[in-house]
Parts: C-alpha cells; sequence; structure tokens
C-alpha cells in the first residue's frame, strides 16, 4: 500500500532512535531502582544528536510523501484512520512524527535543570544529584 521510498522518507530512522531511547530509558530504571543518585555524563550523552539530525533533515519531506500517499490511495486513509481510533490517541500520524523534532530542545532545558540539581566529582564523568 504503502511505497517503499515514501515509507523510508516518511518513518526515516524513528526505529532507531526508538530502540536509543529504549535503552537509555531501561538504564535510568535502573539505577533508579538500584537506588543510584550517579548519572554519568557518558549516559546523558548517548542522546545522539547525529540520529535526530537525520530525523529532522528528512520530516518534512516525510510528511509531504504522507499526504501524497494518503491523498492518491483512499486505502491507506481509511487504515490511518482506523488505526488512529483503534489505539485511542488524539493526534494523527502527523503529530506523532513530529516528535522526535520536538524532543531536541526538550532534551536541551532537562540537561540544563539536571546541571542545576548536581555537582561533578573530580576527575569523573559522574554527576552526582544533590
Amino acid at each position: 500500500m504503502l511505497k517503499a521510498h515514501s515509507h523510508a522518507l516518511i518513518f526515516s530512522n524513528i526505529n532507531i532512535l526508538r530502540n536509543e531511547h529504549r535503552l537509555l530509558l531501561d538504564t535510568l530504571r535502573a539505577r533508579r531502582s538500584e537506588g543510584s543518585n550517579v548519572v554519568s555524563t557518558a549516559l546523558l550523552a548517548h542522546l545522539r544528536r547525529d540520529l535526530y539530525s537525520v530525523y529532522c533533515a528528512t520530516f518534512e519531506d516525510g510528511v509531504a510523501a504522507l499526504v501524497q500517499e494518503r491523498a492518491a490511495h483512499a486505502k491507506l486513509n481509511v487504515w490511518l484512520n482506523n488505526a488512529q481510533l483503534a489505539s485511542g490517541l488524539t493526534v494523527d500520524l502527523p503529530a506523532l512524527l513530529i516528535q522526535p523534532v520536538q524532543r531536541v530542545p526538550r532534551y536541551r532545558l532537562l540537561l540544563l535543570e539536571i546541571e542545576k540539581l548536581t555537582y561533578v566529582r573530580a576527575g569523573s564523568d559522574e554527576l552526582l544529584l544533590t
């Protein structure tokens, strides 16, 4: 139903981004469950900007491809509408696709906030939450 080229444009490297986030969240949850207040700066650096750069560079082309595919294929349009209803989401696919683009400035703000609440152990790449 969806051309391979359009699929590649629409979803870009979103699976890689999702997997990176899953690893990061799992690590943070494990640290929290261990009672650790140590956050490695290397872990925070795990939020790889290069992955977001790829996604952001193709985002507008992806949305344009989605609009074209929806206009050309009524079945795709119906399927996407049904998938949205079945998921219980109140937003459509383009609203979901913009979220990784919006996440980048949120991470910057998060890191600035973490920096305010931490101090660096001398000679270490660890931040200690105060």
